[in-house]
């Protein structure tokens, strides 16, 4: 079964990003912060600033973006609005979610896949945009 890693877009300094995370990428950013701890962190009101920075940069540079995590973590101090930062938080964990297509239904015992007489087929990945700066 594969998986499908959502496609985001970030705005950086008035630009654009778009990138789909690699799961290369994935085992970059994990060398240095846990995902799933990050997304831990942050559900229990204990948000990271230095680890959510780190993440964000290598998004951003793997879409482009000429950015480094210190830029971002002042971003996102100087940020006024408190809801966008969490918006972009969101947007970032959920790029590193795998999504898995609705007709990709888990096999059965017998080796065969089991199929949904209401299932409507594969799903479409939808792009989740968040801006910064």
């Amino acid at each position: 079964m594969a998986a499908i890693f959502r496609e985001v877009e970030l705005t950086w300094q008035g630009e654009a990003y778009t990138v789909t995370p690699t799961y290369r990428l994935i085992q970059r950013v994990e060398q240095r912060v846990s995902i799933a701890g990050l997304a831990s962190r942050i559900q229990s009101g204990e948000p990271p600033l230095t680890q959510i920075a780190f993440v964000l940069a290598a998004l951003l540079n793997a879409a482009g973006a000429d950015v480094d995590e210190e830029d971002v973590y002042t971003e996102l101090h100087a940020a006024q609005d408190a809801a966008a930062v969490q918006q972009m938080v969101r947007v970032v964990l959920t790029a590193f979610t795998p999504e898995v297509p609705v007709g990709n239904a888990p096999a059965s015992r017998t080796g065969r896949p089991k199929r949904s007489k209401t299932s409507p087929g594969p799903s479409t990945t939808k792009s989740r945009s968040a801006t910064l700066a």
